[in-house]
């Protein structure tokens, strides 16, 4: 025999088959990757190559002036985005296949069958369907329905018991499931998954997926399906993302057995595009069920003109009065169940066709009157009076949460429908039937989901703020908001940005990033799956592939790794020792994740004992390792609450492990706190907090569901809760919206943006937010002068130049503060009062070789001149240059009186001048400090002598003010730097002080002050609204509006002193610094 084989593959090639030998042809169709939702191949390598292109011009296009700086910068930016990326994208891609190993598949598969096969089995109990209480449902072939050509020969007749027996006789494994509206198709399917389970250890295993919700116009099967796989059963994979990834993959391999529970429940206009994608290529030979009511599925298949490709059809038969009267008392607990249900039976035997037995045809009904009617004290005979089947329903319905409830009084029961009817009204509008806890914060508004992120930012903001980190006014981006600020507090910068950032990250990132509930793993289990690891490694020879790669040798070695590095950083300290500290943050990354990976695992319904034990689970990882869930968020959150450390590299003076070691506690603290707030159980209290404040949840939601549970309204269903039927859920539904008045609402589930589009947002708020609150002033001021008003930069000769004299001119100024020095230069004066005044300057002009007349009618330097004397005075002198087709002018003006001020004017120039490659240094020698200054003022003041605060604060260090030494007074004070200062009889005016040399304006301001002589107490005049402040002094303090008046009175050496300032309300605090230091210099 001739064997050919020919590959014909549409599609994507991603594909994995496993053949044997077959004679005649053979057709193979497997789905694709993207078709189950496995992330699509991307170029990285490209783009990390395109990256380094791209950033390589960038950064020599960001040295030059202009725009083709501002060009540089913004190809720096795209580079990094596309290095992002390919890293991104080359570790998704390494993720992928680890999640789609075979090795990891089988286990995985074995552990969810242990899971569902314990949990289906629990549900059917909680419905009472299991072997003990079932309603005896037989199902056959429905009459007049086709049967698809693939079917086969099954089996066509049996008892509910018979469940897997069916699904096994279909040799397709495709089977749809028909009945009327509860005929107990979501509890058949249930039962068929809980039996196949044990019937077919080595099958594929059956998953119960609800259809509600499903848009199949929008997302496929298969890619719906996993998704929904992974947050039923999130113990699947590490997060979200990854337990999707383990779905997909056991999909892709036909390892999962899909009960598709309720075509009826998803939109009439798409069951027939469901009916299509379920024959589409990869899904039409998955094994499936599929549930629905008869009609919707006649429907469906007329509109889509196909069946379920090899699919067999059975259909669950109403109920007889035989199975009635043998289920009613059947799960009854009173002493005498037949004579409660006596008079009932009665009825149905006598009238098999009469309203009851109509309404209790189906086990839905049954079930109802079963638990409506549970306690002794309750007569089901009641019923007998009803006139038709749906007076009986109505009646079923109405009375089965009050009678669940029947122990608690009227409060109690009305609290409980509420509670009950707003979380079946959540369901229904969310297309959901399942309630887990975890995914309470869906109920909740976007905003209010980002509290808790929000307040780790606030977290992160307090810790910077203890560190006390605060941002030069020249290095922060929107300096011309806040023109008139010294510094910039670090901890303001971001929390609007990341505010929105966060806001954006519980849209964009939730599918992709959020943690499933954890459990913590005892010291036993993580030796065990470390020696699993390494014998799994020996096996495959794969030692990298595999999550956790690092093995526990280079796992404990790498917090030594990371004291070394921060060892190192603190002994090189300047860029490179930063550089190199800055690789702590990245081994604490890594030791972080690598410990908390080993450490923490998803939890399991079946190990923890449902939810309430999941909850108390994953609050005890949480507490423990709550960095973890922080790591391992989008870029943005994890930068910005790692930002103490990261300012304390940029603007620590010197790395020291004193405060560098404070900063990374300091940031730990706040990376726990972070992750608290981003696990399943810190969103489920902060929803749960949201919607028990709105009234809409009680105070322990736990206990009350798991009440519910116990009273049979509601069951679970994995590691939440489900309504005993979807029936019961719209009743209590509508119930709220009656009482309650709420319309429906669009469902408040994550809004996903594509993944492009979703990368690039993270990445550009990554690096903003870098900048902003990390790095501002290392841009090479392309970005900051771009920003600023859209205002030309200052050439780049210009800021080198400028920087240059920021340093040089300490020689001769004591506190140097940047005065206004306008686009075109800069200029800085003595910030130290008790020094003399002095202000250098340079100016910067484009066109040199033209007339100065500011030089005292001489012409500037000819062009490329050397430093030259322009004049010198005994105080004021002025230095030129012309270098690079720019006329550089140094200018310096004293009130000390100094012969070498030219020499100082050349030396100050030549240093600034160096900054520039193109500039020859000359030899220019310092002349050495300032002479002493003559000035009395100087040798009347005290700085010694204590304050004598009159009221509020005193003086201090770095607040901008001038000696002053009035003649006549015999003592020198400081106070604003008025213009003038005049004298009236015995007492002086000082008006109009000056504005600061910032550029802030000081407001109005007046002082008075007079001494006269005095002999005795000399208290002050009457009717002031004095006040004492020591037994010598009295003030008296005015406000009239916005104006502030301060009186003071005091007796000083014999006379009386009298001080009087005018200001405004926010000039305050300057009046009580002068009058305070006034009071303490006048008792020399």
């Amino acid at each position: 025999m001739t064997e050919r084989y020919t590959n014909n593959v549409t599609g994507s090639p991603r594909i994995v088959v496993q053949t044997g030998k077959h004679e005649g042809p053979l057709n193979i169709t497997v789905p694709s990757a993207d078709d189950v939702g496995l992330p699509p191949d991307r170029p990285a390598v490209p783009a990390l190559v395109a990256s380094v292109l791209l950033g390589g011009l960038g950064a020599f296009l960001a040295m030059l002036p202009g725009w083709a700086g501002l060009l540089g910068v913004l190809l720096v930016v795209a580079g990094l985005q596309l290095a992002g990326s390919g890293a991104y994208w080359i570790w998704r891609s390494r993720r992928a296949r680890t999640a789609v190993a075979e090795d990891r598949l089988t286990a995985r598969a074995e552990a969810l069958r242990d899971s569902v096969r314990g949990l289906y089995e629990a549900e059917l109990e909680q419905a009472g369907a299991d072997a003990r209480s079932a309603i005896a449902v037989r199902w056959s072939v429905p009459d007049g329905v086709r049967q698809a050509a693939g079917a086969g020969d099954f089996l066509r007749d049996g008892a509910f018991s018979q469940a897997a027996e069916l699904i096994q006789s279909v040799g397709s494994r495709r089977l749809v499931v028909l009945g009327g509206p509860g005929a107990g198709k979501s509890v058949f399917a249930t039962a068929l998954a809980a039996r196949f389970a044990d019937a077919e250890p080595d099958g594929p295993v059956p998953v119960v997926v609800p259809l509600a919700g499903w848009v199949p116009a929008r997302e496929r099967l298969l890619a719906w399906a996993a998704r929904r796989v992974a947050a039923a059963h999130p113990e699947l994979g590490r997060s979200v993302a990854d337990a999707r990834l383990v779905a997909s993959g056991l999909l892709r391999a036909r390892r999962v057995l899909l009960v598709l529970d309720g075509l009826d429940e998803i939109p009439a206009k798409a069951r027939a595009t469901a009916l299509e994608e379920l024959n589409r290529p990869g899904s039409a030979r998955l094994p499936m069920v599929l549930t629905s009511r008869p009609q919707e599925y006649a429907d469906a298949v007329r509109d889509a003109g196909v069946l379920p490709a090899d699919a067999a059809v059975v259909e669950l038969r109403p109920l007889v009065t035989g199975q009635i009267t043998a289920s009613l008392p059947l799960a009854d607990a009173s002493p005498d169940p037949d004579a409660r249900w006596r008079p009932v039976l009665a009825a149905l035997e006598a009238d098999e066709a009469g309203p009851l037995a109509e309404a209790l045809a189906s086990p839905l009904m049954v079930g109802l009157a079963r638990a409506a009617y549970a306690r002794a004290s309750d007569d089901p005979a009641e019923l007998l009076g009803l006139r038709d089947a749906a007076a009986v329903e109505n009646r079923l319905l109405e009375r089965f949460v009050p009678a669940a409830y029947a122990d608690r009084d009227e409060t109690g029961r009305a609290e409980a429908r509420r509670w009950v009817g707003f979380l079946a009204w959540h369901l229904r509008e969310n297309d959901e039937n399942d309630l887990e806890w975890w995914r309470l914060d869906e109920a909740v508004p976007a905003a209010v989901r980002a509290l808790g992120p929000a307040s780790a930012l606030v977290a992160a903001g307090a810790a910077v703020w203890a560190l006390g980190y605060r941002i030069p006014h020249r290095f922060w981006v929107a300096r011309d908001v806040a023109p008139h600020a010294e510094s910039v507090a670090a901890w303001a910068l971001f929390p609007i940005l990341a505010y929105l950032g966060i806001v954006t990250w519980s849209q964009v990132a939730r599918e992709g990033w959020l943690m499933p509930p954890q459990r913590l793993r005892a010291p036993r289990e993580v030796r065990h799956a470390l020696r699993r690891r390494r014998l799994e490694k020996q096996e495959s020879g794969a030692a990298g592939n595999a999550p956790g790669g690092a093995g526990p040798g280079r796992f404990f070695a790498m917090p030594g790794v990371a004291v070394l590095l921060t060892a190192l950083g603190i002994w090189l300290d300047g860029p490179l020792g930063r550089f190199v500290a800055a690789s702590l943050v990245l081994a604490g990354v890594i030791v972080l994740g690598r410990f908390a990976w080993w450490f923490s695992v998803a939890s399991e319904p079946a190990e923890e004992s449902g939810p309430p034990g999941m909850l108390r689970a994953d609050r005890r990882a949480a507490l423990a390792l709550g960095w973890d869930h922080v790591l391992g968020q989008a870029w943005p959150l994890p930068l910005l609450l790692g930002t103490p450390f990261l300012l304390a590299l940029r603007w620590e003076d010197r790395l020291e492990p004193a405060p560098l070691v404070l900063a990374f506690v300091l940031t730990l603290a706040v990376l726990w706190f972070g992750g608290i707030t981003l696990s399943a159980w810190g969103r489920f209290r902060v929803a749960h907090a949201w919607l028990t404040l709105r009234g809409r949840t009680p105070h322990d939601l736990m206990a009350f569901l798991e009440d519910a549970r116990r009273r049979g309204v509601l069951r679970r269903s994995g590691g939440g809760y489900r309504f005993r039927h979807g029936a019961l859920r719209d009743r209590m539904a509508e119930r709220y919206v009656a009482e309650t008045g709420r319309a429906p609402r669009p469902p408040t589930g994550p809004q996903l943006l594509a993944e492009w589009q979703s990368m690039l947002a993270m990445q550009a708020l990554c690096l903003l937010m870098l900048y902003l609150c990390a790095l501002p002033g290392m841009d090479g001021g392309h970005v900051v002068g771009f920003v600023r008003w859209f205002r030309a930069p200052p050439e780049t000769a210009d800021r080198a130049a400028c920087e240059a004299l920021r340093r040089e001119v300490r020689a001769l100024v004591a506190v140097p503060l940047e005065a206004g020095g306008g686009r075109s230069g800069c200029a800085y004066v003595e910030g130290d009062p008790l020094r003399p005044a002095v202000r250098v300057s340079l100016d910067v002009a484009s066109d040199p070789g033209m007339p100065d007349v500011s030089q005292q009618g001489q012409n500037a330097p000819t062009p490329n001149s050397p430093p030259k004397l322009a004049s010198a005075t005994a105080r004021e002198a002025s230095a030129g240059a012309v270098l690079s087709s720019q006329d550089y002018t140094l200018g310096i003006r004293s009130e000390v009186s100094d012969a070498r001020m030219g020499d100082r004017a050349l030396y100050l120039l030549d240093r600034a001048l160096r900054a520039s490659s193109h500039y020859e240094p000359r030899t220019f020698p310092w002349p050495g400090p300032l002479p002493p200054p003559s000035d009395e003022r100087f040798r009347l003041y005290d700085a010694r002598r204590p304050a004598r605060t009159v009221t509020g604060p005193a003086w201090t260090a770095g607040d901008w003010t001038r000696l002053w030494a009035l003649p006549g007074l015999g003592f020198a004070f400081r106070g604003p730097v008025f213009e003038q200062c005049v004298r009236s009889g015995e007492r002086w005016y000082c008006v109009r002080p000056e504005d600061r040399p910032d550029g802030r304006r000081t407001g109005p301001f007046q002082l008075e002050v007079g001494q006269r002589p005095c002999s005795g107490p000399c208290p002050p005049p009457a009717g002031a609204g004095w006040r004492r402040s020591d037994a010598s002094t009295w003030y008296a303090e005015r406000w009239d509006g916005h104006a502030y008046t301060l009186d003071v009175h005091a007796v000083r050496a014999g006379k009386s002193l009298e001080v009087r300032v005018a200001t405004t309300d926010t000039r305050a605090d300057v009046a009580r610094k002068t009058v305070n230091d006034i009071s303490a210099q006048a008792a020399r």
